[in-house]
């Protein structure tokens, strides 16, 4: 009886806590749209702070609102209403979405293609005057993933590094030929891709991709006395393209190897593929925009929150703040990308009595701060974490899934082995910069 009062209970507070939430938000809504009514800039210091504060109001209460969420989850749990809420992070249709859960069924889906059975039976019996037979025999390329199943395994997965393969060394495909062959190997574990999971996503089936945006429009109405003329508004829209580029590399593989042990096509596939993945979630943070490099995020953004010396959290909330006042985009920030070293600044930091700003070490369920969940990778920029709408803000286009293809380069003939490559083509494009604040100085 007393698990089912404190369950009551609860859900009493969480709904309280909902309704002020709900009216702090409203409140703060109004002033920004008095604010622009007036013709007051919200990004003039004076009042941006009155906004920054109104907003803070809302996600305080936000967030004690998420609290009394985990409160009752483990409370419905106990008295067997509910199962306890997992503490994994929700990313949209992310991990929870059908997706490659290891590395080795790309590579089962080359071992297993006619092509390379052929290529595999050559390399048993042929003679090495024959040897280029064996590039001929699948230089079309093995489809390794489909456009859709792509954009699935963009959810992430770790990776391994590879380089040239060859069949007798002891520190290559040796290991895998040896009488008592162990399954597996011990992986070189990398980070996992995470941002091509929460961008925008599309599907495009030409090489250049055009969209259409609009700029701030010039809104006239206004209270019009019968048989005058009404205000004429402006609506400007204009057209964008962004060009598909190709994420490419290769490894060579010996034909020893390839035919020995069998087992390391399969790891050179993985590590092709996930190394692709792995560019590509580098350069929708990073890319330059320059060359055939793509234009990440961090060279789009166009608005930045300094620290200066305020704490870590409130320069946060100053960076959300900002994203949802700007111009065209009045969005709610679904994540704050930060490198690994900023939010161990961040949750290490405490107030005069030595409490922790982020809570307490032992507090379960994902870490979020204002509300926001938080997206922890080396992909971000040390020193400059990125608040943002990503899901809006940003976009990828897939042009084609993931394929592998082979054939001698350079001196592979004489070297008897074979070069893999693995190719992918996408477009990106951040479609509305001032979704994002990065915070400097942090």
């Amino acid at each position: 009886m007393g698990v089912s009062l404190t369950t009551e209970n609860i859900l009493r507070a969480l709904r309280a806590t909902e309704q002020e939430a709900a009216v702090a938000y409203a409140a703060a809504a109004k002033l920004r749209a008095d604010m622009e009514a007036s013709g007051a800039d919200p990004l003039a210091e004076a009042n941006f702070e009155k906004l920054d504060v109104a907003f803070k109001a809302y996600d305080v209460k936000a967030q004690e609102a998420e609290g009394l969420k985990e409160k009752l989850a483990l409370a419905q749990g106990w008295d067997g209403t509910r199962a306890p809420a997992s503490a994994r992070l929700p990313i949209p249709d992310g991990p929870g979405a059908s997706h490659v859960d290891s590395i080795f069924q790309f590579g089962a889906r080359v071992t297993e293609h006619e092509s390379y059975r052929a290529a595999q039976k050559l390399a048993l019996s042929i003679g090495d005057a024959q040897f280029s037979q064996m590039s001929d025999v699948f230089r079309a390329g093995i489809p390794l993933m489909s456009r859709a199943e792509t954009q699935r395994m963009l959810y992430g997965r770790g990776g391994f590094a590879a380089t040239a393969i060859t069949g007798g060394s002891a520190t290559s495909a040796g290991p895998f030929i040896q009488n008592d062959l162990q399954p597996g190997f011990v992986e070189y574990v990398r980070k996992t891709p995470t941002l091509a999971a929460v961008v925008g996503r599309a599907e495009t089936d030409s090489d250049v991709v055009e969209y259409v945006t609009q700029s701030a429009p010039t809104n006239n109405a206004a209270e019009t006395a019968e048989a005058n003329n009404a205000p004429e508004s402006v609506y400007p829209f204009a057209t964008a393209t962004v060009n598909v580029q190709e994420f490419v590399h290769y490894v060579p593989i010996t034909r020893r190897a390839m035919a020995d042990a069998g087992q390391m096509r399969s790891i050179v596939e993985g590590e092709l593929v996930l190394d692709v993945v792995d560019r590509l979630d580098t350069q929708i943070a990073n890319g330059a925009g320059t060359g055939d490099e793509i234009e990440g995020i961090y060279t789009a953004v166009t608005q930045a929150q300094a620290r200066g010396s305020d704490a870590r959290p409130d320069a946060i909330h100053k960076g959300i703040t900002k994203v949802r006042i700007a111009a065209g985009v009045r969005m709610e920030p679904d994540y704050i990308g930060i490198h690994p070293n900023d939010y161990q600044d961040l949750i290490l930091e405490t107030d005069a009595s030595g409490r922790y700003l982020m809570g307490d070490p032992n507090l379960q369920g994902p870490r979020t701060i204002w509300g926001i969940p938080f997206i922890v990778s080396t992909v971000f920029t040390d020193g400059t974490p990125l608040v943002g709408n990503f899901a809006r803000g940003a976009r990828l286009w897939m042009r084609s899934g993931i394929e592998v293809l082979s054939g001698l380069n350079d001196d592979d003939f004489v070297k008897r082995r074979i070069s893999l490559m693995a190719t992918m083509r996408a477009a990106f494009k951040t479609i509305r910069p001032t979704a994002f604040t990065e915070v400097t100085g942090f």
